[in-house]
């Protein structure tokens, strides 16, 4: 018997050994699963943000790939200046460079642990953090891809497709063959186009008679943008020699900074408004009123305008260019006042100031204040101009005319009043009046 208990006591110790050996296993088990399981879904969602980062770029390339595609043919009225079989073997050569691919994947791979915190793992992202290194990893391809060009360009190893001024890319086809490089410029002149519908309507001889001087209509302005460059004033004649016989064409230039773009803004109009139909048919009532009138001085007027009368209306016109320049110059003295801040002035350059749903935005007016005023263009001017009109919506006038005055005073006083600067500061202030008028 004392046997028999002994080992049925060995056999209870032995089933409670195994039961506790279990729940330590299990406990054990469970205490490494549940930190593993945590940091597994750490990183499939470090991978999910990650792989939706890169599907978004793929399709970015794509986008841009076929587009600057399509662009690229003689119906298009851009012209983009790259070869597309020099793109696919840049494309192709940087793909296959085992260098560079490594020193590129290093440096996003150093963006994305800085975004995720120095020195931790990939375990450490908190779901948001990579969401702000969109523009970082953006910003690092561009520069390393520049650097791969940059070696593939010094090295010959292909056709460069990177080149900061056009005008350089088309002074070499100018010089390779003119001929070709006109009948290039025509055709571009030829697509250009404006979403207007011309009517054949009434010519202003058949109004006014044959003797009056005005061309037939309708007329095209075409007002393209060259940047600074020695190339510059030879395009300006190649435009020339491009542009169609005949006074219907109106060719004009303006100047501006972007040196990998030409602009062409196109206006097509059709006859001043004395010349249309139904201003001669009011002529002509006029006449037939005032010819019938028993009292040789009544004269026939309708003033539906009163303001109109007094100039109180802004004009249906640009105003000339010497006061377009002007008035410019007078709006960035005024953007840069202090209660306004629209102009900023620093080393960097001349910069507009705006704002919208994205936040401010700098748009550079020059390198200095003196070659933002000796540069100008419509888009800087009406920008400049539209962004005063938005911070003095709500500016009281009399406070304006206040610092308008202050300013004047303080010419007066610095130049004298019969002096050229304060007749010229004078005009330059007046100029800004409309603005809160």
């Amino acid at each position: 018997m004392i046997a028999a208990h002994g080992d049925d006591c060995a056999w209870l110790h032995a089933a409670d050994l195994r039961t506790r050996l279990s729940q330590s296993d299990r406990a054990f088990v469970n205490s490494l699963l549940g930190p593993l399981a945590n940091l597994k879904n750490r990183f499939q969602s470090v991978q999910l943000a990650l792989q939706q980062f890169l599907n978004a770029v793929e399709d970015e390339r794509d986008l841009l790939d076929r587009e600057l595609r399509d662009l690229h043919h003689d119906a298009a009225s851009n012209k983009y200046e790259f070869e597309p079989d020099a793109l696919d073997a840049f494309l192709n050569w940087m793909s296959r460079h085992r260098t560079h691919q490594d020193n590129a994947a290093y440096l996003m791979r150093d963006e994305i642990s800085r975004a995720v915190g120095a020195n931790q793992p990939l375990s450490a992202y908190d779901g948001g953090a990579l969401a702000s290194v969109d523009d970082r990893l953006r910003r690092v391809a561009k520069e390393q891809a520049t650097r791969i060009h940059l070696d593939y360009e010094t090295n010959k190893h292909g056709q460069p497709i990177l080149e900061d001024s056009v005008l350089d890319i088309l002074r070499t086809r100018h010089d390779a063959d003119p001929q070709a490089f006109l009948n290039e410029l025509q055709n571009f002149l030829q697509q250009a186009a404006v979403a207007l519908h011309l009517r054949n309507d009434t010519q202003p001889s058949q109004l006014h008679g044959a003797g009056i001087g005005v061309s037939r209509m309708p007329r095209r302005l075409l007002q393209i943008g060259l940047p600074h460059h020695a190339f510059t004033q030879t395009l300006k004649q190649a435009f020339g020699s491009a542009m169609p016989p005949g006074d219907s064409h109106i060719l004009s230039f303006f100047q501006h900074e972007d040196p990998g773009q030409i602009r062409l803004l196109t206006v097509d109009y059709w006859l001043a408004a004395r010349f249309a139909a139904v201003v001669k048919s009011l002529g002509d009532r006029y006449q037939d009123t005032t010819t019938g009138a028993q009292n040789p001085e009544t004269t026939y007027f309708c003033n539906i305008d009163p303001d109109g009368e007094q100039n109180l209306r802004p004009d249906l016109f640009l105003p000339d260019d010497e006061s377009m320049r002007l008035r410019y110059e007078a709006e960035l003295w005024l953007g840069q006042q202090p209660d306004i801040g629209v102009v900023q002035v620093d080393q960097h350059g001349v910069f507009l100031i705006r704002e919208d749903a994205d936040g401010q935005h700098a748009d550079r007016l020059g390198a200095t204040l003196d070659a933002a005023i000796a540069n100008p263009d419509y888009p800087k001017m009406f920008g400049l101009h539209g962004r005063l009109g938005q911070v003095l919506t709500d500016v009281d006038s009399k406070e304006f005319m206040a610092l308008l005055n202050q300013q004047r005073d303080a010419m007066k006083q610095r130049h004298g009043l019969t002096s050229p600067n304060y007749q010229r500061w004078d005009r330059m202030l007046t100029l800004l009046k409309p603005l809160v008028d």
